[in-house]
């Protein structure tokens, strides 16, 4: 139960993060769709992207490393061997990060004209450091991480969201889409000056010292690592680039905008951050009945959230960013159904944690070329749509590979009834808000989500695809009862 607890706290912290997250970045979304407008939100959507696939670069898979080996010494007691690993990965960060930052800026009037619109080449140039900022941030995000430390992870967070929030009143006004992009790179930077001081302040022992070399095995994963999670940020941003190259940067904005929805529920519900460093430390039972725990408890709560964006579609978007974005809403139908492969994300995390991180690199790279080819015809064929069809389709291979391996290799396997019951309530419960008169207005669609809401709840428990011991789990885990 000690380390059910933990798990819990850690598991509260993350969510606490990914809540201060979540809500930040819709307001920013809402904010910047609404004053940048489809096609200045498009020029800042592709400038970010660009970014994020540059900060996979100079990562090389860093992130994953050092929170994979800051976790395996911090549970041998090895400070020293964990220094060590920790200063052999920053360094490669460090050797990336400034070449990728210098391609960035001598190449933004290229990339500028790659995608058909000057507007973009300043915001690239300002992505440049973001990448140095968030690159440096995530170091130590990943430190704290791997020691399950996450109530730092939720500071780092918070002060972000506060720091962005402050320069983009300041910025954005004047720059436009250029501002936007600076101000999340003087989030990130104040970020990692708290996060480091943090560090200078407690964990100075677990940084500054002799250290030593790594063997070949860590080099060997730091490798695969590079390739899983490159391959995962361009699986995130490809549909985007696409569309600006295919379409408009105006189609972008659009595609940005559903998929930010997609991406800040997907980040409430999956939980591969947490149980990275926890699924290198489990094995045998313990691992088995953390597998079913969490892949039930991601079923409750994915299936619902994915039933209300079919049918709830053109009034979020409507209600959200305005009416100048309901192209947006066919996308966003299309992707709730990606929402709910995304949450299982754990899964690649168990392949990382337990030391295949190859299986997973080829995994993901079949998959982003399935979603490149995809992408590709169906852009060209359907539009906007198509984009959100190919990341359905990918995403779904993604899962169902992974799913396959994790059984050949771990002998473990999803419970079928864990799925087939909260599908069961999720189709129940869009069955039932398509009897409902469609909502004229945001009062009258809130009521009829919350009302699907109880429908879905009433069911999951009637069919027990959660029971009274779920509750007295959760309440345990919290230290409501012995």
């Amino acid at each position: 139960m000690e380390l059910a607890r933990r798990v819990a706290k850690n598991i509260m912290y993350r969510t606490l993060a990914q809540i201060v997250a979540n809500v930040s970045g819709l307001l920013v979304t809402i904010y910047l769709a609404r004053v940048l407008k489809p096609e200045m939100f498009g020029v800042y959507s592709l400038a970010i992207s660009i970014a994020m696939i540059a900060i996979s670069v100079a990562n090389l898979g860093i992130d994953g490393s050092i929170s994979r080996y800051v976790a395996y010494f911090y549970s041998k007691g090895d400070i020293g061997q964990l220094r060590s690993y920790f200063w052999y990965f920053l360094k490669i960060k460090l050797y990336m990060v400034i070449p990728v930052c210098a391609a960035l800026v001598l190449l933004s009037g290229h990339i500028s004209t790659l995608f058909g619109n000057p507007e973009l080449k300043l915001p690239i140039v300002f992505a440049s450091f973001f990448v140095f900022s968030t690159t440096l941030s995530r170091s130590l995000n990943a430190f704290f991480s791997g020691l399950q430390k996450f109530e730092y992870v939720f500071i780092r967070q918070t002060v972000y969201e506060v720091s962005r929030w402050v320069f983009i009143f300041l910025l954005v006004a004047p720059l436009l889409a250029s501002g936007a992009v600076l101000s999340n790179a003087i989030g990130r930077l104040v970020a990692f000056t708290v996060l480091l001081f943090f560090v200078l302040g407690s964990y100075r022992n677990y940084v500054f010292g002799s250290t030593s070399k790594v063997d070949k095995d860590a080099r060997a994963f730091a490798g695969y690592m590079s390739v899983s999670q490159l391959g995962a940020r361009i699986y995130s941003y490809i549909d985007i680039l696409m569309v600006g190259m295919l379409l408009s940067t105006t189609d972008a904005g659009y595609y940005r905008a559903a998929q930010n929805l997609i991406f800040i529920a997907a980040g409430m519900i999956a939980m591969s951050e947490v149980f990275l460093p926890l699924f290198s430390q489990l094995d045998g039972k313990d691992l088995e009945n953390a597998f079913k725990r969490i892949t039930r408890y991601t079923s409750v709560m994915s299936f619902p959230l994915t039933a209300a964006g079919i049918y709830f579609s053109a009034e979020i978007m409507s209600a959200i960013y305005g009416r100048d974005y309901l192209a947006a809403s066919i996308p966003f139908s299309i992707l709730s159904v990606a929402l709910l492969l995304m949450a299982y994300n754990y899964l690649t995390a168990m392949l990382n944690a337990k030391g295949r991180p190859e299986i997973s690199a080829k995994i993901i790279l079949l998959s982003i070329l399935l979603n490149i080819l995809l992408n590709y015809v169906l852009i060209t064929k359907i539009g906007i749509g198509g984009a959100a069809i190919a990341t359905v389709i990918s995403r779904a291979f993604t899962i169902f590979t992974t799913s396959y391996f994790i059984f050949q290799i771990f002998s473990l396997k999803i419970d079928p009834t864990s799925i087939v019951k909260p599908f069961f309530c999720a189709t129940t419960m869009l069955a039932f808000l398509y009897l409902l008169p469609h909502p004229v207005n945001i009062i009258t669609g809130i009521l009829e989500l919350t009302a699907g809401f109880v429908v879905y709840l009433i069911l999951i428990f009637a069919i027990k695809g959660l029971e009274k011991d779920d509750l007295r789990y959760f309440a345990s885990l919290l230290g409501l009862k012995s």
